[in-house]
């Protein structure tokens, strides 16, 4: 019996580098962080393209807004001399009232003092024809002022005649080209060039000039002239009854050479009610402009609420009305001359209306803020305001010893009603 062969056992040698690359894991590999872009470096193009549109952007509005100062110094000149014709006015004068009461108005209403001087490019324009046809009208002057002194010395030359007919014939050239710049628009540069070649193509033409007649009454109408006079009358009524009562008052303690201690009671008395009224009366006024209510102006407790929500608003506006109106009455020891008055007027204004402006202000803090403050805020802010009420009381004691208009400047007190000195004769 033949016996099965055994199985033949081959083993294969494979080298170990093959068997670890089969066999084990791989090394995990290592991270390495990217190096950092060029983005967070150096920025980008839009970038910088946006930081150059920026500050090209500021660089001009600083430019535009340097080179605007003058325009608007013009435009607040010119305002200001208006107002102070206005105060000069008999019947428009309460206009000039009214129209500061407007500027706190609407200080109190947005809470920002740029709106305290509305409408300060069309006084601005009002400015511009003003200094425009003062300019242009020089060579009329000049030539009209020889023709007058040739009158005196040879009304007979035939020089002087000449220079008559040639200065009546320049003041209707100076008055048609002051209707046509007003026509044009009434721009600074359009009084120093006529355009000759619009006065051929446009001057004849009916629409031309209904154009500029409707234009001239809408700047008329934006003046807003009947609104300021009534709240200026408002505003000088109720000022007036409120200072009545204690100017009486004052004034009968002060009557007579020997006073009797009944007297001097009575004065003390209105000079203790005036005290208080100065305390109130501009925000009472100013609470009339903001409500449009004439019965607003004698809501004693609606201030009084006002005042504890923002008291030292209230006292840094009481305290600029008082002692901005003080130097005034300086310009009140003699009567002014008519022709002059309205050179006086200018610092009356320019003096009265910083306090109207704060008083609009403390009426906006007080509404913003909408709550009572504490004891310790009101009460020092109130001693304050006694400290400096009598020293504003005194100097309307040596008024009456002093001005032109003696007791009168006791009951129309510029610091509340008309900015306007005492005209004489």
């Amino acid at each position: 019996m033949n016996s099965a062969e055994p199985p033949i056992i081959t083993a294969t040698i494979v080298p170990t580098e093959i068997i670890t690359a089969d066999i084990l894991p791989s090394p995990v590999e290592e991270k390495i962080a990217p190096p950092p872009t060029a983005a967070l470096s150096i920025a980008s193009p839009d970038v910088q393209d946006k930081q150059a549109r920026s500050w090209g952007k500021f660089a001009a509005a600083t430019f535009w807004g340097v080179l605007n100062i003058p325009f608007r110094l013009f435009q607040f000149a010119s305002l200001l001399l208006l107002l102070a014709v206005c105060s000069t006015l008999p019947v428009l004068q309460l206009a000039s009232l009214g129209y500061m009461l407007e500027a706190g108005k609407r200080i109190a209403q947005h809470g920002n003092f740029l709106y305290g001087l509305p409408g300060l490019a069309k006084a601005g324009r009002i400015g511009t024809f003003l200094l425009g046809a003062s300019l242009t009208f020089l060579p009329v002057w000049l030539v009209r002022d020889f023709a007058i002194t040739g009158q005196l010395i040879d009304p007979s030359s035939n020089s002087v005649q000449v220079l008559e007919i040639l200065s009546w014939i320049m003041f209707a050239m100076w008055a048609s080209h002051l209707i046509w710049s007003i026509a044009r628009g009434g721009r600074w540069y359009h009084y120093l060039w006529p355009q000759p070649i619009r006065i051929l193509r446009e001057a004849w033409r009916p629409s031309f000039w209904n154009q500029a007649m409707d234009r001239l009454w809408n700047e008329a109408i934006a003046l807003n002239l009947p609104n300021l006079w009534w709240l200026g009358f408002r505003a000088f009524v109720g000022g007036l009854c409120w200072l009545a009562i204690p100017a009486t008052l004052m004034a009968i303690g002060l009557r007579g050479e020997e006073r009797t201690p009944a007297q001097a009671f009575i004065g003390f008395i209105g000079a203790v009610l005036m005290m208080l009224i100065t305390m109130y009366l501009p925000f009472l006024q100013m609470n009339l402009a903001v409500e449009n209510r004439f019965r607003a102006v004698f809501e004693l407790r609606k201030v009084r609420r006002q005042y504890s929500a923002a008291p030292w608003s209230f006292l840094v506006a009481n305290f600029l009305t008082l002692a901005l109106a003080l130097p005034l009455y300086l310009l009140r020891i003699e009567a002014t001359p008519g022709e002059y008055v309205w050179l006086l007027c200018l610092f009356f204004v320019l003096f009265s209306l910083p306090g109207r402006w704060f008083s609009g202000f403390a009426i906006h803090r007080s509404q913003k803020t909408g709550k009572k403050h504490g004891w310790y805020s009101r009460f020092p802010a109130y001693l304050v305001q006694w400290a400096y009420v009598p020293i504003y009381l005194g100097f309307i004691y040596l008024s009456l010893l002093v001005v032109w208009d003696g007791i009168a400047s006791v009951f129309f007190q510029h610091a509340f009603l008309i900015p306007l000195p005492f005209q004489g004769t």
